[in-house]
This record gives structure tokens, C-alpha cells and sequence, in this order.
């Protein structure tokens, strides 16, 4: 067994996830770098929540569904993991308030990240489907777990350019965009069609000036 895993199998409480992941993503122990993040090995966001409910039923414990948003990575996952296994009265009707208290995040990041995926109401896509195959996107999320995921998928997929709303100052704008790509171990090219736009989603007009949102919504595609 590799030294990078051994010390994870040595420790009953992380071993026991390890084995876990390992199956689910059907890859040898051995081949998992555990501090490399697990998409790495095929896992999408859609497998990221079949993962959590598989560690539920191994762990008999509900699980945060955003649980590998922080997490990303097998040992960050194992160790976040431990104490939740050593806690007694381990039982499947533990609350996920109960079992979050341990980690990093809190339910105010959730309440934040489920205002960022919500558009106002003045904003309207208009009717039938829509196929930005080019053109430009405006994609809202981008610096968050599932975000990172339609970025990647966008630039892969299309030849459109990807307008991403970020909250923050001009200068780090993008580099918070690239930064969380990397972080979740996507490595798209990104042939400079990546545009960060500063606002904010919950402000009238995304909080760009009336001149700046009648600009952006004259010249963008798709949301």
C-alpha cells in the first residue's frame, strides 16, 4: 500500500471512509492520492451527492448534501469525517444541524449559496430552448462547487465566451473564478474566453450601473 493512503487505513475512523470512496469511485486504494480532489477521478457533482449518501448508510448518519463542497479531497473528506464516526449514538435520525457543527462551513454559506443560484424576478429568459453553442453566456455560481462544474462544462462543450458575475473588486474578480476551477482539479482551456463581470446577484441590476446592465443584457445570449 502506497505511504500517501497508509496513513488514512491506519486510522480505523478515516480508513473506513477511505474504503468507502475507493469502492464508490471504483478506483484500487492504492491509486488515490488522498490529497489530490476526487474529481480527479471522475467524480462530477452528481456523484458527489450519490458519494454523501453512500458514507450516510456506511456511517449511519445524515450527511450535509454539500459535504465535499469544503472537502473536496480524501483526506480533508476523512478527517472532517472522524469525528462524526466517534461521536456516540451514531444513529441514521442524527440531525444534519447535529452533524455539521463540526466542520468549517455553516447553514449561513448554504442560505448564501442558494441566494446566488436564484436570478430576480425582473430577469426573464425568454421562451423555447436555448443552444448558446456561441455567442456569449452569463453565468451566475461560478466561484462555487456546482458553478465550477457548468464553467468547465461551457467552455468544453461551446465556443461561447463565459461572462461570470462575481462578487469582489476588478483585480481579483478573476483570478477567484480560476482559482476555484483549480481547486476541484478542472484544467479546461480556457483560450481566454472567460470574462469575470463584478456584482452582485441579489441587487437591483446585479449592482452594475443602469448603463452597465442595459449593456450586459443587450450583448449576452444565454443565463
Amino acid at each position: 500500500m502506497s505511504r500517501t493512503i497508509s496513513h488514512l487505513v491506519a486510522n480505523h475512523a478515516r480508513g473506513r471512509v477511505a474504503r468507502v470512496v475507493a469502492d464508490f469511485l471504483k478506483v484500487d486504494l492504492d491509486a488515490i492520492d488522498p490529497r489530490m480532489p476526487l474529481a480527479l477521478y471522475g467524480l462530477d457533482s452528481v456523484g458527489s451527492m450519490e458519494l454523501v449518501a453512500a458514507l450516510e448508510i456506511a456511517l449511519g448518519r445524515e450527511l450535509p448534501e454539500w459535504l465535499l463542497l469544503e472537502h473536496p479531497d480524501l483526506e480533508a473528506l476523512s478527517k472532517a469525517l472522524e469525528d462524526v464516526q466517534l461521536k456516540p449514538d451514531a444513529t441514521t435520525t442524527t440531525s444534519v444541524t447535529t452533524v455539521a457543527s463540526g466542520f468549517s462551513w455553516t447553514s449561513a454559506a448554504l442560505s448564501q449559496m442558494l441566494a446566488d443560484s436564484l436570478l430576480p424576478a425582473d430577469v426573464r429568459p425568454p421562451d423555447g430552448p436555448i443552444t448558446p453553442a456561441e455567442g456569449r453566456v452569463l453565468l451566475t455560481g461560478a466561484t462555487g462547487f456546482l458553478g465550477a462544474y457548468l464553467l468547465r462544462d461551457l467552455l468544453e462543450a461551446t465556443s461561447a465566451e463565459i461572462w461570470c458575475l462575481v462578487r469582489g473588486t476588478e483585480s481579483e474578480a478573476y483570478r477567484r473564478v480560476t482559482t476555484n476551477l483549480e481547486r476541484y482539479g478542472l484544467k479546461p482551456q480556457l483560450d481566454g474566453r472567460i470574462q469575470a463581470i463584478c456584482g452582485d446577484l441579489t441587487l437591483p441590476t446585479l449592482g452594475l450601473s443602469a448603463a452597465h446592465y442595459q449593456e450586459l443584457s443587450e450583448a449576452v445570449d444565454a443565463i
